[in-house]
């Protein structure tokens, strides 16, 4: 599943819902209004930058204004801007308590800097004071999903769906679930359900891929399979694995040309893809390439040994949050290796451990170099060059890998 394109689009239901409660919560005319109402204008044409700037100037002037507070929370939230949104967030709830979509934000942003207990706290207040909230339910249902209990997850969508039935992000979230937990019957369902909502829907026609690819009895199963994985390709961060899909299926078809192309197009988007790596070992020496298929085997199991360590400093960053080298060995290693969510969930505790850490900036920088934000990768590395050197360098008997 998209991890990334499925925060987003959480983030983004959850923006909407504000400036859907924004109408009936203006604030009064005040010193600050006229900056805050600069702020929603620059928010709704998407410069966040400017948004953010101008809801600064109305909070200097009017800084007990709960609204203008969680405006800058949902922008922060819009750009991504996790930490900033918390503080902003916080305010908000504390100067604007019976407003629930400010504990729904809260929470978003809390899930996002990985402070689960604060995340779950504030969910319980916001359902509390609006027990059939959508979005708390939505964003409660991503923060199990994070935790892998699947039990308690699956129900929170299928709520969500029945109280909000054109909120797509629910489909494709109960269709993963239902696949996940090998309903796959009731999986097609609700995925079929959610494209009748979005027609093109990338991640959707991937998980109906997965679900026909599934169906080995149906004799339309493997047609089915392909079409929604060709459908998957369009518009999607994940492309690479519809690719890499698409090439199993030829694969088991004995195309060997056609498989061949798939995954040849999955590794150049994805070359971290390890299962890609090992089908086109597969097609390779059923081609008699048995030299091409050894290399291709040999780049598999580094990349699986990678993987294998990465679990293992993973393990010892949740069991110590706050040890920022820890997360550095994990960032180094998913950076050498072009895996650049596991280098994003690290980097993203470790900014909250040590902000001004010149190194995790550093890396940082490096990251949105490598996802291709150029802009974000320039104004990392303009904070670090701005801090003391931290004096971390590559940590002792790392990974040997190359």
């Amino acid at each position: 599943m998209p991890r990334r394109l499925s925060i987003l689009l959480v983030v983004l239901v959850l923006v909407a819902g504000a400036a859907v409660l924004r109408w009936s919560m203006t604030p009064k005319p005040g010193p600050g209004r006229e900056g805050y109402l600069a702020g929603v204008k620059a928010a709704e044409a998407g410069a966040t930058d400017a948004a953010a700037q101008s809801l600064q100037q109305a909070i200097l002037l009017e800084p007990e204004n709960g609204d203008y507070h969680a405006e800058l929370g949902g922008v922060y939230l819009q750009a991504g801007r996790y930490d900033e949104a918390v503080a902003a967030l916080q305010s908000a709830a504390f100067l604007s308590p019976n407003r629930p979509h400010v504990y729904c934000q809260l929470a978003q942003g809390l899930v996002e800097t990985r402070r689960r207990a604060d995340a779950l706290q504030a969910l319980d207040e916001a359902l509390r004071r609006s027990p059939e909230c959508p979005h708390a339910l939505a964003v409660r249902g991503e923060q199990f999903l994070r935790d892998d209990n699947l039990k308690e997850a699956l129900p929170a969508f299928q709520r969500l769906i029945e109280l909000q039935p054109e909120f797509v992000l629910g489909y494709q979230k109960a269709g993963f679930l239902l696949l996940a937990t090998h309903q796959i019957d009731e999986a097609v369902k609700v995925l079929e359900k959610g494209l009748t909502l979005a027609p093109a829907h990338p991640g959707m026609h991937a998980l109906l891929g997965e679900a026909y690819q599934r169906r080995p009895r149906d004799p339309q199963a493997e047609h089915m399979a392909i079409q929604h994985f060709r459908a998957a390709l369009r518009n999607n961060p994940e492309a690479a694995k519809a690719h890499a899909a698409l090439g199993k299926l030829y694969l088991r078809r004995n195309d060997l040309d056609g498989a061949r192309k798939e995954l040849e197009q999955a590794l150049a988007l994805q070359p971290s893809l390890a299962e890609a790596r090992y089908t086109l070992s597969q097609v390779a020496g059923r081609s008699g390439r048995r030299a091409e298929a050894a290399r291709h085997l040999k780049l598999y199991e580094e990349l699986q040994e990678a993987e294998r360590q990465l679990a293992e400093l993973q393990a010892r960053a949740l069991a110590r949050p706050g040890d920022v080298e820890i997360h550095l060995q994990v960032v180094r290693l998913a950076l050498q290796h072009r895996i650049p969510g596991a280098a994003e969930r690290s980097l993203e505790a470790a900014v909250q451990a040590d902000p001004a850490n010149a190194e995790v900036r550093r890396l940082r920088s490096q990251l949105f170099l490598l996802q291709g934000k150029e802009r974000r990768a320039a104004e990392e590395l303009a904070v670090a060059s701005r801090l003391p050197s931290s004096g971390t360098g590559p940590a002792k008997g790392g990974s040997t890998l190359r």
